[in-house]
């Protein structure tokens, strides 16, 4: 039996009407619930008033309950209790509740001759035991005549049902069973991809489990791009095809151009003229792609002129392969021709490790031109070799742009500085250099950019030079600088000091003797 209380700062209150029985013991669990915090962090008694001795019992309370002693359960009448909460000279008691404790029959010694409970319970064995020897005894008799037919007769009216009998004692219980066989091995963990639908512009991408935690199925939602102009009419377009369920049986690619999207995993071949192959993908071959894959077959602008290209086959699934084989005598200069744009895309993803496999050269060492046959309206991709340096005449002026932006990037050399006077303006990307000096007044500017840094290299000689600065201006760190951010140089010592911008108006100086 459980009694729920609640405390509300010294106010103690049962929450239903509740009344015990004499003799309890272990029996009835007080839960209290503290909602003040008042309580937090006191040792919590409780205490408990017999009802006919007066008596007092105290229970600590574990996790905010205790069980009623049953030294205030053991006489009949109304038990009083409280609560209190104690801790370093703090004490906080509450006010009392009490509930009815009703009589009860239990103890006392059997009369004579009434037996004892043992011989009570032994005499009720021995009864059952004869009675059931006896009901052996005439099953036996009734069996023998059974078979020797005296009960042959016709069958009679069933008799009414006879009263239900009392449930016999709980026999002992038997011994623990073998162990069982191990289980089966659960079924591995899957992840597949379910539905992939488009959302309108501007919402949320979004991913949805509808399988279970085990067999996880992805329904994706990708929100499709703004509406753009429209483009001219394309000559191509995506064909879907089922790739075959064996190697050999695959689906049969009868063109080397176009784009092929896999609706399941499976093999594939592509009939042309056996090719050189580096990456496990072979003309007239089949070979294997998964589930969703993009299969590109296309050539270059001049596939079967010698010296300017070749073919390829572009595989994206759960990776990424490509195959290329230029022609023979295939030379620096190649331009890469596609039919439709999606091609193009995909591929420029891998432009740099593509161009290294078609050219004799360092991907490194050549650029790469987006460029539009007017005539034909074919996309090209031209790469040619990077310029050595920079020029004037270069027919390649983004490569250019690159470079000089990224020269503009490049930090200028902070300007030395040997100043003769004993103060100093630390100036933005400047270094001063300053031999032994008596005393040392140091400034900022007046605009202190964001990436302001400075670096200042002096001696203290033999009387240690004396540092003045704004209060508050500049922390210090480092060697000789103390717990406050103050900067006290030492006699015959040479220092270097790197000045800083933290953003936020922090400048910190970090110091090194040396």
């Amino acid at each position: 039996m459980i009694f729920h209380l609640t405390v509300t700062n010294q106010e103690l209150v049962l929450k239903e009407s509740v009344s015990s029985v004499e003799e309890n013991q272990n029996y009835i669990q007080c839960v209290f619930d503290f909602t003040t915090e008042d309580w937090n962090d006191t040792v919590k008694t409780a205490y408990f008033r017999n009802p006919k001795t007066g008596i007092i019992t105290s229970q600590i309370l574990s996790g905010d309950q205790c069980t009623i002693p049953p030294e205030s359960l053991s006489d009949e009448g109304y038990v009083q209790f409280s609560v209190a909460g104690e801790k370093e000279k703090y004490r906080i008691t509450s006010s009392i509740v009490q509930f009815f404790n009703r009589p009860t029959v239990y103890g006392g010694d059997p009369s004579d001759p009434t037996p004892t409970q043992y011989e009570q319970i032994v005499a009720q064995t021995a009864a059952a035991q004869n009675a059931a020897e006896d009901a052996q005894q005439t099953a036996e008799e009734i069996r023998q005549q059974a078979d020797s037919g005296a009960f042959n007769g016709k069958d009679g009216s069933p008799g009414p049902a006879g009263p239900q009998g009392e449930p016999g004692q709980q026999g002992p219980q038997g011994p623990a069973g073998a162990s069982g066989a191990p289980g089966k091995d659960g079924a591995a963990a899957t992840v597949t991809v379910g539905a992939v639908t488009t959302g309108e512009p501007g919402t949320d991408a979004a991913v949805t489990n509808t399988g279970t935690a085990n067999a996880a199925v992805l329904d994706f939602v990708l929100p499709k791009g703004e509406k753009g102009e429209k483009g001219d009419p394309g000559n191509s377009s995506i064909t879907e095809i089922e790739p075959g369920a064996s190697q050999t049986q695959p689906y049969v690619i009868n063109s080397i151009s176009g784009v092929y999207h896999c609706k399941n995993q499976g093999w594939v071949q592509v009939l042309s003229e056996e090719q050189t192959i580096s990456s496990g993908i072979t003309y007239q071959q089949p070979f294997f792609v998964g589930s969703n894959a993009l299969i590109l077959l296309g050539s270059t602008a001049d596939a079967g002129k010698p010296g300017t290209g070749g073919t390829f086959i572009t595989v994206l699934d759960d990776s990424f392969r490509i195959v290329f084989k230029p022609v023979q005598g295939n030379t620096q200069t190649v331009d890469l021709t596609f039919e439709t744009l999606q091609e193009l895309m995909l591929l420029l993803q891998v432009i740099s490790c593509f161009a290294g496999a078609i050219q004799d050269c360092d991907p490194g060492d050549i650029v790469t031109v987006l460029d539009q046959n007017p005539e034909t309206g074919l996309y090209n991709l031209i790469s040619k070799p990077a310029d050595a340096a920079l020029n004037d005449s270069s027919t390649f002026a983004v490569q250019n742009k690159a470079v000089t932006a990224a020269l503009a990037q490049k930090k200028a050399v902070p300007a030395i500085s040997t100043p003769s006077g004993s103060s100093i303006t630390l100036e933005n990307n400047s270094e001063y250099r300053l031999q032994a000096t008596a005393s040392l007044n140091l400034a900022l500017p007046e605009s202190i950019p964001d990436d302001y840094e400075c670096e200042l290299i002096f001696e203290s000689g033999d009387t240690a030079t004396v540092l003045g600065y704004a209060a508050n201006s500049i922390k210090f760190v480092g060697d000789d600088c103390d717990a406050e951010g103050d900067f006290i140089p030492q006699a015959n010592k040479a220092y270097e000091v790197n000045v800083k911008n933290l953003g936020y108006n922090r400048i910190v100086a970090r110091v090194g003797a040396f």
